[in-house]
């Protein structure tokens, strides 16, 4: 089969985090399904002829290339409120009772945008109902690099809506 060059994307992508556009995003976003197999011994068969699935798992990885204070809060998932300021202060470490804010990860639904491989210009649309930050996203301040927060998210299934996600494309 030859190679169709309307099939191949090219652009940007976003990411919607919970209600926060994450804004500019460095490097692309890597969604990662990762699958955990089973093979049972079957007795007098040299090859293995079975495969169960154990867990399946979905992650979504990007580099938020705003290091803003709300995309702190999301990249390290904060529990703290942004003051209004001057200057604007994102509080955080505060001691807080063993059922609430930094005991229990923060579940967001995690939408990511980018055009689709189509002959006419279209979206697709990847959302997880249920994402958890799974690596927080690392910092550093250079005078030569951009400053972006890297960020690993844990999309888990949903019980309320019976899935991981949704993928759907559109036409622009």
């Amino acid at each position: 089969m030859a190679a169709d060059s309307t099939k191949y994307v090219v652009g940007n992508a976003t990411v919607l985090i919970g209600s926060d556009l994450g804004g500019v995003i460095a490097g692309g976003i890597t969604i990662t399904p990762t699958f955990t197999t089973y093979s049972p011994d079957i007795e007098q068969e040299l090859y293995e002829s079975r495969f169960y699935f154990l867990k399946k798992k979905f992650t979504c990885k990007f580099a938020l290339a705003e290091p803003t204070l709300e995309n702190l809060k999301l990249a390290w998932d904060l529990s703290g409120a942004i003051g209004a300021g001057p200057p604007r202060v994102l509080s955080f470490g505060q001691a807080v009772a063993a059922n609430e804010g930094d005991f229990v990860p923060s579940d967001r639904v995690l939408v990511v945008t980018s055009y689709t491989p189509q002959a006419v210009l279209a979206t697709r649309t990847v959302t997880f109902n249920k994402a958890y930050l799974e690596t927080p996203g690392a910092t550093v301040f250079s005078k030569t690099a951009i400053t972006a927060l890297d960020c690993t998210f844990n999309c888990a299934y949903d019980s309320s809506s019976t899935k991981v996600g949704v993928i759907s494309d559109a036409l622009t």
